[in-house]
């Protein structure tokens, strides 16, 4: 399988298990409300936050796959940057908001710190994507020579 193939195998992955984690989680949401804590639909909730964080990692592996085909412009990796940022950011916030909310019932608080641990992971999925996709672009970049058009020699590769 050639790497364009394979980059487009991934994120078409990561795209249907988005779509079906999102199509689960807006679910869980529309029949038990923003803040559930029954078991249905905290079964829900946390399946389609699992599969969210799987999809986020195949569609930034497909990315980082692509990165020789289509470039990585600055304003994309600082928009993975600061998803990264955010991601983690928040999600610390909340691990740390659960950990030291002292009322309420210790089921919300276990759903408040797993819903922060996925955003969490998700940044730090973000951040680390960024750093191989920006590495990836800068290793093409170097390694590849020029094609020397005028001698009329097509550039080789070797797979290694």
């Amino acid at each position: 399988m050639t790497r364009p193939a394979e980059a487009r195998l991934w994120q078409a992955l990561g795209a249907v298990k988005a779509g079906i984690a999102i199509i689960a989680m807006t679910y869980a949401y529309a029949r038990y409300g923003l803040a559930p804590l029954e078991r249905p639909a905290l079964r829900l909730l946390i399946a389609g936050s699992f599969l969210f964080v799987a999809a986020f990692a195949e569609l930034i592996a497909g990315r980082a796959l692509h990165v020789k085909e289509t470039q990585l412009t600055p304003r994309e990796a600082r928009l993975w940057l600061n998803l990264g940022i955010i991601c983690t950011g928040g999600g610390t916030a909340i691990v740390v908001a659960s950990w030291t909310q002292t009322s309420g019932v210790w089921l919300d608080h276990l759903a408040m710190g797993l819903a922060g641990g996925f955003s969490l992971l998700l940044g730090v999925l973000c951040l680390v994507g960024q750093r191989v996709m920006r590495h990836m672009h800068d290793m093409v970049a170097v390694r590849e020579p020029a094609p020397n058009v005028s001698a009329g020699i097509a550039p080789t590769f070797s797979r290694s």
